[in-house]
């Protein structure tokens, strides 16, 4: 699951684990394990390196077992939610998933990076959970939704399914499915015909 930090990824990421039985493997919940996380207003930002390697380190200079290595160990069904900035990134993880023999959906959470800025601002406002806003708007902009088309183009035999859950939607509407090719968790969400790509 990829998309824009503020857009909905854990929601979202929570409601399709729910429904199909899976771990999230989510670095924005072990950040709150780490005590800098509490102790200053941009703590999520400061454990950010350190939470993405708990989670899921490919590193092979490593010293421990990630949690996404241990998951797999076991065969448990996953939702890692990544902002998918970068579509090697992406790819790499799915080519991780294939050796294990995992099926991979490729799922984008999307609104706009001036509203996921915006809602980036209000969850600071309410809970002291600062992301630069900068980092949101102006570094990861639009890439999550390019590396999503990029591969739904390029590496369409390669993934399972892709879906698009739009959460540009008003305050306590449910989200909507506005990309559906294949069998994707995006299916959960009701299909806006008239947008589909």
């Amino acid at each position: 699951m990829i998309g824009l930090p503020a857009s909905g990824k854990s929601t979202i990421a929570q409601i399709i684990a729910g429904e199909h039985g899976a771990m999230v493997l989510d670095s924005d919940f072990a950040k709150r394990k780490l005590p800098e996380y509490d102790g200053y207003p941009w703590g999520a930002f400061v454990v950010h390196d350190e939470s993405s390697d708990i989670i899921a380190n490919f590193d092979s200079d490593r010293h421990f077992k990630c949690l996404f290595d241990k998951a797999v160990d076991e065969g448990y069904n996953l939702v890692i939610p990544k902002v998918g900035a970068d579509y090697h990134d992406i790819l790499r993880l799915h080519d991780r998933l294939k050796q294990s023999n995992y099926s991979v959906h490729l799922t984008l959470v999307s609104l706009s990076k001036e509203k996921a800025t915006l809602r980036a601002l209000a969850r600071y406002k309410n809970t002291d959970r600062y992301i630069p806003l900068a980092l949101i708007f102006d570094v990861y902009g639009e890439r999550p939704v390019l590396t999503y088309f990029l591969l739904k183009d390029k590496y369409r035999t390669v993934f399972s399914s892709f879906g698009i859950i739009s959460t540009d939607v008003n305050l306590g509407q449910a989200p909507i499915c506005t990309d559906l090719w294949a069998d994707n968790p995006a299916s959960m969400f009701a299909l806006k015909t008239d947008s589909l790509f």
